[in-house]
């Protein structure tokens, strides 16, 4: 195989998967859910030390 046909073959490659729409769904699912569980940690972040003074309490 020449250099011009993998040239060719990996071009046609790239051009496929820039036409797929599949691939951008999945790639959205996964920023979707990096930002679900973003938001989880930051609005729980804030009552770790809350349930550990209570916790703390109850238990002296």
């Amino acid at each position: 195989m020449s250099i011009y046909e993998r040239v060719f073959a990996l071009r046609m490659k790239c051009s496929d998967f820039m036409r797929d729409e599949e691939g951008l769904s999945v790639v959205e699912y996964v920023v979707g859910a990096a930002l679900l569980v973003l938001a989880i940690g930051t609005l729980f972040s804030g009552y770790d030390t809350k349930l550990n003074n209570k916790i703390d309490g109850a238990l002296s």
